[in-house]
């Protein structure tokens, strides 16, 4: 179906298991629009500095943008101090899982982004980055093996983008929770930079490069607004398309704020529409 940023529809919101191999299934959130569809699908990872945070996080945003008709998954991945690189696992795993039951929720298998917050703006750009990377894809799905996570494109939402960055950013600032929380998750230094979509780039890995949308704020002291321009410079240098939309004096986590929460809404709409569009009905 042709998606509208402007359309109603009723939704339903349910949970569900992913199994998991080795492990315990993972819930997931389920925002369905109730209608003929097929329905655009997105793939939602919450933020919390990789350590908190649960499937409920982004129903601030994923409720509108299922009530103009997207079909949203909300997982609840591991995160610290479970480690590196389980939550990417999870997430790898989410969307393969997404895309085989595609059918059975009424979403367009074709058209699967992802949408990230904060720490979750980072994993969403790494694993969309990395969709077929060994490590990230490491865990089995029986009967999904055609499927894999590659992504039609990727929304980050004041990302850290540069986690080594923003932890020695921490360390200068005396945050000893915020350096704990990438301890917790991360584990060590060479993960940091392993993991770390601005080294990747640097060091020219062979990566995917889906249409990405960064929203970050100018004011945003956690990660300054320069950190998100020379990831998308190094972006569009690989080869990608990357714009950035500037919140002028916004802080970090901005989106939920009143006065920015409305047009935060509307441009990851927008975008999705641009997006989608472009996929064969």
């Amino acid at each position: 179906m042709v998606y509208s940023p402007s359309a109603k529809f009723d939704i339903k919101v349910f949970d569900v298991e992913i199994p998991r191999a080795g492990s315990s299934p993972m819930l997931a959130r389920v925002y369905q629009p109730q209608g003929s569809g097929p329905f655009p699908m997105l793939l939602d990872q919450h933020g919390g500095a990789w350590s908190a945070g649960d499937r409920f996080n982004d129903e601030w945003i994923d409720t509108p943008l299922a009530e103009s008709g997207i079909l949203v998954l909300s997982p609840e991945f591991r995160i610290g101090p479970d480690p590196y690189p389980h939550q990417m696992q999870d997430i790898d795993l989410a969307a393969r899982w997404f895309k085989a039951n595609a059918s059975k929720l009424n979403g367009d298998v074709n058209t699967l982004g992802c949408v990230g917050f904060s720490s979750g703006g980072h994993t969403v750009v790494l694993c969309a980055m990395r969709a077929k990377h060994p490590l990230h894809s490491a865990i089995p799905l029986p009967g999904a093996e055609a499927f894999d996570s590659s992504m039609k494109y990727v929304i980050s939402q004041w990302p850290v983008i540069d986690p080594l960055a923003r932890y020695e950013r921490a360390k200068e600032k005396g945050n000893t929770e915020l350096v704990e929380r990438h301890d917790r998750f991360f584990l060590t230094i060479e993960n940091q930079i392993d993991a770390n979509p601005v080294r990747i780039l640097e060091r020219r890995e062979r990566v995917e490069l889906p249409p990405t949308l960064v929203l970050h704020g100018t004011a945003d002291d956690s990660v300054p607004f320069e950190w998100v321009e020379k990831f998308a410079e190094l972006y569009r240098k690989a080869g990608g398309e990357c714009h950035i939309e500037a919140f002028q004096d916004a802080p970090h986590g901005f989106g939920r704020q009143p006065q920015h929460k409305e047009r935060t809404i509307a441009v990851t709409k927008a975008f999705i529409q641009r997006c989608v569009a472009a996929v064969p009905v």
